[in-house]
């Protein structure tokens, strides 16, 4: 899992990049979920978007986002060589062999399952 950069650099060709975000409106018991897979020129490969019911907080957002970029990629068989997402904690509580984030452990559990599923993929 990576933190975010400031830049975006291309990858090699022929790999792919997740990059998954959360929208949250303050006061509405509503998050928005994304993710997109790009390419190596940055051509969008797979996007999804998800609305979700219920009031989480940034960190436990991101974490959902990620797993569903990690679903997509599943689904449309794509194979991910990189992670990115918005949230250093979350970047962190993935890469660590311990949880940093304890309401997380349960989601943090499924993207690591999914990131070993996936193969070589950066995180």
């Amino acid at each position: 899992m990576l933190p975010p950069k400031t830049r975006w650099r291309p990858l090699p060709p022929g790999e792919l990049k997740i990059n998954s975000d959360v929208a949250i409106r303050e006061g509405l018991p509503l998050i928005g979920l994304g993710a997109v897979i790009r390419d190596h020129n940055g051509v969008i490969i797979a996007a999804m978007s998800k609305p979700l019911q219920g009031s989480f907080n940034a960190e436990i957002g991101e974490f959902l986002a990620l797993r569903e970029g990690l679903l997509l990629a599943k689904k449309s068989n794509l194979t991910v060589k990189i992670a990115e997402v918005d949230a250093v904690n979350v970047a962190l509580s993935v890469n660590s062999s311990e949880t940093l984030i304890s309401d997380a452990i349960f989601l943090v559990k499924d993207i690591k399952a999914l990131l070993k599923e996936a193969g070589d993929c950066k995180h």
